[in-house]
């Protein structure tokens, strides 16, 4: 038998985990939490956050920092599919095919 979850209303009760589609958004989860109490449990870190922007900074540069090192990579990838694209072209057109 698989592991079973606690369901939040009422008794708890053993439900097994195939069952779980069943709940949607509004149901048990493994750990007893249903979605909507986590999703209310995110507004209020972001809340926080926005209510103190000293916590919040720090995380802003993190994620700055991040995509800036992701889009970095990313264009020197681009940068050498043009040049390794352009000398192909010059390639074939001054040198031909060879067909």
């Amino acid at each position: 038998m698989g592991p079973k979850i606690r369901c939040t209303v009422g008794a708890t009760q053993a439900i097994p985990i195939h069952a779980r589609w069943y709940y949607g958004d509004f149901g048990p989860t493994l750990d007893g939490h249903t979605t909507q109490s986590r999703r209310e449990a995110m507004t209020g870190v972001v809340e926080y956050l926005l209510a103190n922007p000293i916590f919040l900074l720090p995380l802003l540069l993190l994620a700055a920092s991040l995509a800036y090192a992701i889009l970095k990579k990313l264009l020197k990838m681009v940068a050498i599919v043009v040049i390794a694209g352009a000398l192909y072209v010059v390639l074939v057109e001054y040198i031909g095919s060879g067909l």
